[in-house]
């Protein structure tokens, strides 16, 4: 069985139970899946803890919150924000609002705020404003853009994110609308032989985007895939998931992507058609992979069944 080691780099990811029926709908808009990841990585007796996305707002207070408490989490190394929707930064706003709550360092690849005005609805709108706001509090804010794509953040001596992908800016000067789904920040977590790459709601025009450039190399056979846009219509094309080559697949759905969303069966049979481990949010309560960079250790909890699965790298 895998276990953590003082001697040796671990990464613990845990996404949060912010999909399953009950929990959908503590959070607005309701019925909207969400994402939200705490990343523990834990080295020379040193733990840094990075929230990634953090589902909807309520969510935050009524999810998140409780889980960091319980465990006796009031410090964030970081938080990483893959885009302006409020199903992936609604959270945030919570816990930024929280007082018990330090952050370190706040990430993100900002849009204008007139691009996300015309490009979504109001009550998206005014939340990002209120999160824009929280983060021009924070004493440490790193923006990130094209600039940055292929450089690498690195929390310890073993454990990076790479940047894989940014908005891109000449297609948003020249489009003041755009589907923020296609303007994700994008990075790939690597510890030793594992990668995850952390692909937001990465849709057809991002998944072109990369898999037309340098950085296609980024993406190709990671050991984990956490599935685009909940793994529904709009997410990253069969030619991505094919590059990708993923054996692990994590997806943030809930009961409204898997019962309306017609490319949601047809992103599944692809998935385990390539031999991938899927883990589903919509049933399980749990989902954890917790990895030594050369063994992964991949834990699924529902009401009916708790399953593990063991991966040699």
């Amino acid at each position: 069985m895998y276990s953590d080691s003082a001697e040796k780099g671990t990464v613990h990811i845990k996404l949060f139970d912010v999909n399953t029926p009950e929990t959908d709908q503590l959070g607005f808009p309701h019925g909207n899946p969400a994402d939200s990841f705490l990343i523990r990585i834990q080295e020379e007796g040193e733990e840094r803890r990075i929230l990634l996305d953090g589902a909807k707002q309520g969510q935050g207070k009524h999810v998140i919150i409780p889980y960091l408490i319980e465990n006796g989490i009031t410090t964030l190394d970081c938080i990483i924000l893959s885009h302006a929707h409020n199903d992936h930064f609604g959270g945030i706003i919570d816990i930024l609002e929280d007082p018990r709550f330090t952050v370190h360092q706040f990430i993100y690849s900002p849009l204008d705020d007139d691009i996300v005005e015309q490009s979504c609805d109001a009550n998206n709108y005014e939340g990002w404003l209120t999160l824009r706001k929280l983060v021009g509090q924070l004493p440490n804010v790193l923006e990130l853009n094209e600039t940055h794509i292929g450089t690498e953040l690195r929390f310890g001596s073993e454990a990076r994110f790479e940047i894989v992908s940014t908005p891109d800016r000449d297609y948003l000067r020249a489009n003041k609308q755009v589907d923020l789904n296609d303007f994700n920040l994008i990075v790939k977590l690597k510890l030793g032989k594992f990668s995850a790459l952390m692909a937001g709601d990465c849709g057809e025009y991002q998944s072109r985007q990369i898999l037309n450039s340098n950085q296609r190399q980024s993406i190709e056979s990671v050991t984990m895939l956490k599935a685009a846009h909940h793994g529904g219509d709009a997410s990253t094309t069969p030619e991505f998931i094919h590059a990708c080559g993923a054996k692990l697949v994590v997806i943030p759905c809930n009961v409204t992507v898997v019962e309306h969303r017609p490319s949601f069966i047809q992103n599944m049979h692809l998935f385990s058609r390539l031999g991938a481990k899927l883990l589903r949010a919509d049933w399980a309560r749990n989902i954890e992979v917790r990895t030594d960079g050369s063994r992964v250790e991949c834990i699924m909890e529902t009401d009916l069944f708790n399953e593990t699965t063991l991966l040699e790298l």
